[in-house]
């Protein structure tokens, strides 16, 4: 395109552009590095002579510095260690001094101790004299609180005594309790078996006020149920003949009425539908018979509903004489239960057997049970009232015991005090108990205190002493050793610093340095080697860098003119190239953009679609279970349910037995119908089946039950009895049946079959003959 070719000429202007712009970059930088040049050759002179100073004498400058900062440290440390050694000379003589002049006092203090111990038992000696004292004391007031806790004992014993006296009297008094509760739980049977009779009573006025409704009720559909009853099947029966009849005749109509149509449709060269021939030469001429099949619909439709109206009517006789008969046996148990209430009144009141009591009187037992109710809590109270005594005696008592005891434990413990006093007594060693026996016990106390703090103290302050030189001794002989080896290391300081300066010497007169101060001065610098090398090489390689860049750039443009104006003006012309293609690549991903949100929006469609046929799917889930639980819906749901089922199971076995001609089906009502595959599979009423082939639908419905019943019961084996039909079937019919029923016996069923034909006994391997006889009766022969 354009743009590609306006690109590429200007990218071959940029590039030539850039590569005179380099070189006059690079011309620049070469003669900054030419003014560079003997810079760097000084430093570089400086870096040599730096290393060689540092090689050589920078080492041993280090370890001279480090020997004269260590000698300095250790002489330091000699005078502080020398200084140290002094103090604890110091202390050693002013801790001798302090002991010796403990030493007397320490040496006396077994003799103290003694006088301790006995300063210890005089003082216990006045305390036990004392505690005797306040015993003697404590056990006179005891002696008189024991004589009045005595006579309080005996009055509490006294009032204990005549409560007792007032609870026996109280208890003679009492009307029998037993008595008084059999003969009110006499009463109270008494009055619910008087209600039982009052409630049975309105009960059996009730009942025969609903029976007499009721038979009013049946009156009003027939004033004779009898005649009711005879009449009406045979009403029944008479509308159900004339319903047949009506419904052969219309089947005769339909099919006159297809014949027709079939005839109006038949054309020269087309198969008939019945014969298959193509030639007509007399084609039938119906006449129209609509008419008559709706006239025919129309009886049928008001017989059904005459049907309907006598089903209904013998329903509602059945249903009043069904609560008739229930009412009468209720009835019937009631009389029964008046009369066991009767016999169960007389049987209790010869019950009755109380003496002063009246049967039909109850103010007897009244008043007598209010007696009793007030003596009960009379006597309560004064039972209450022995329980205080009681608890105030036992309190009493208790009280004394405790001041016995008291009595006796004063006694003892003055016994024992009297005994520790003698014991202490024969104890003293020094003292004497007649010099102590009428000071206060507190001044004795305070002198033992004081003695025997100060014996802990001569103890502790003599032993503290003693440890403290022996410490200080030993520190002593430490430090002393201490500063020997320290004066050691400062000597062999000296010496290697002595070593040092002689190699010093000798380096020096052998280097170009003139002094040691002149090495001092370069190596203070302190020069940053592999830094400073590391820039002159790089200094090297820039500067020869440069150089054979100027000159490859100046091989490469020897020939080459570069003109500003003409870059200017290519790079215009770029600039609009790139303006339309910015414009068509815009254009183009608007157009993408466009289709992407199609894209979106056909996929949201598609989404929607198929949320709306989820909803409209649970729309009519949802229906379908509002009409299922709406009134006796979920019944025919299930009902239907169970009936399709039944009919898939029966038409395995009728399509054999009618080879696939004819077929079960439910309608909509839930009615079977039968599907005419020798009719374009037309459905039609079961009642247009022959007798054969409802004896086989029978059959194959009986059977499909008897395996669903089978299957919900889990039974091992079934039973089954077919009641004539085979004399409907024809040959062949009878043995596709047999063939079912050989099925069934090989699936352990057991089928019955009772039939007045004889030809059926052949088939049959096992069989049961019943012969009626006059005068023995019916008769069984197995054959």
């Amino acid at each position: 395109s354009s743009y590609k070719a306006h690109h590429e000429r200007f990218l071959s202007l940029k590039k030539l552009k850039e590569d005179f712009l380099e070189l006059r970059t690079v011309k620049a930088l070469f003669q900054q590095l030419l003014e560079q040049k003997d810079e760097k050759e000084t430093l570089r002179l400086k870096l040599n002579r730096f290393e060689e100073a540092q090689t050589d004498f920078l080492h041993i400058l280090k370890t001279k510095e480090k020997l004269a900062a260590e000698g300095l440290i250790t002489q330091k440390r000699v005078e502080t260690e020398k200084q140290r050694q002094a103090e604890i000379q110091q202390l050693i003589q002013e801790h001798s001094s302090s002991l010796n002049l403990l030493k007397s006092q320490y040496e006396l203090l077994p003799q103290r101790r003694i006088q301790e111990l006995d300063l210890e038992l005089i003082s216990q000696l006045i305390t036990f004299s004392n505690e005797i004292k306040s015993l003697q004391d404590r056990a006179q007031k005891g002696h008189n609180f024991v004589q009045e806790t005595k006579d309080q004992q005996r009055h509490c014993k006294a009032t204990f005594q005549e409560t007792e006296i007032q609870i026996v009297s109280l208890k003679r008094a009492k009307p029998s309790s037993q008595e008084l509760m059999e003969l009110g739980q006499w009463y109270t049977k008494q009055q619910s078996i008087q209600q039982q009779e009052d409630d049975l009573n309105k009960q059996a006025i009730d009942l025969e006020k609903s029976i007499a409704i009721l038979k009013n009720e049946l009156h009003a559909f027939h004033p004779d149920l009898e005649e009711f009853r005879s009449n009406h099947p045979l009403v029944v029966n008479a509308l159900e003949q004339k319903l047949q009849a009506l419904q052969d005749e219309k089947s005769h109509l339909l099919l006159q009425q297809r014949l027709t149509q079939y005839a109006e449709n038949l054309k020269a060269g087309s198969p008939c539908p019945l014969c298959g021939a193509l030639e007509h030469p007399a084609i039938n001429q119906g006449q129209d018979i609509s008419h008559q099949v709706a006239a025919n619909e129309k009886l049928i439709t008001e017989i059904n509903e005459n049907l309907k109206h006598q089903q209904d009517q013998q329903f509602q006789v059945e249903k009043l004489q069904l609560r008739l008969q229930s009412l009468n046996d209720q009835q019937q148990d009631l009389h029964t239960k008046i009369q066991l209430n009767a016999r169960n009144k007389i049987a209790h009141a010869q019950q009755f057997t109380w003496a002063g009591y009246s049967p039909t009187d109850e103010s007897s037992y009244t008043s007598n049970k209010q007696e009793l109710a007030r003596i009960e809590t009379q006597l309560a109270k004064v039972e209450q009232q022995l329980g205080e005594h009681q608890a105030t005696l036992a309190s009493v008592e208790e009280k004394l015991e405790k001041y016995n005891k008291a009595l006796h434990q004063f006694e003892r413990d003055e016994a024992s005090k009297q005994a520790q006093i003698n014991q202490n007594m024969g104890n003293l060693k020094t003292l004497r108990w007649s010099d102590y026996k009428m000071r206060e016990s507190k001044a004795v106390e305070q002198e033992y205190t004081a003695l025997k703090r100060s014996n802990l103290e001569i103890e502790r302050d003599y032993i503290a002493l003693n440890e403290r030189l022996n410490e200080l001794n030993s520190q002593f002989a430490a430090q002393n050793s201490l500063v020997q080896t320290i004066v050691e290391q400062l000597g062999h300081i000296e010496r290697e610093s002595q070593e040092a300066d002689v190699t010093l010497q000798q380096l020096l007169e052998a280097s170009p340095f003139e002094t040691l101060e002149e090495i001092r001065q370069i190596l203070a610098e302190n020069l940053s080697v592999i830094q400073i090398r590391q820039e002159l090489e790089q200094f090297q390689i820039q500067f020869e860098t440069v150089k054979a860049q100027i000159s490859q750039l100046e091989k490469k443009l020897v020939d080459q003119v570069y003109d500003e104006n003409q870059f200017l003006a290519q790079e215009k012309i770029l600039d609009e190239s790139a303006q339309e293609l910015k414009a068509s690549t815009e254009n183009v991903a608007r157009l993408q953009q466009e289709r992407d949100q199609l894209r979106i929006a056909y996929a949201k469609k598609e989404n929607l679609q198929q949320q709306q046929i989820k909803l409209s799917l649970r729309h009519d889930n949802l229906k379908q279970l509002f009409n299922l639980f709406k009134g006796a819906g979920f019944v025919q749901y299930v009902s239907s349910i169970y009936l399709r089922q039944l009919c898939d199971h029966a038409n395995i076995r009728f399509h054999r037995m009618t080879r696939n001609q004819l077929s079960l089906q439910l309608n909509d009502n839930n009615e079977f119908e039968i599907i005419d595959y020798l009719n374009e599979g037309k459905s039609r009423s079961v009642k247009t089946l022959s007798g054969g082939q409802a004896f086989q639908v029978s059959l194959s419905l009986a059977l499909a039950l008897a395996e669903s019943v089978q299957s919900n019961s889990r039974a091992a084996r079934n039973f089954f009895f077919i009641d004539e039909g085979f004399g409907t079937q024809d040959i062949t019919s009878v043995n596709i049946v047999f063939e079912t029923l050989l099925d069934l016996h090989k699936e352990n069923r057991i089928v019955g079959i009772i039939s007045h034909v004889e030809e059926l006994k052949e088939r049959i391997p096992v069989s049961l003959s019943i012969e009626k006889d006059e005068e023995r009766g019916s008769q069984i022969f197995i054959n």
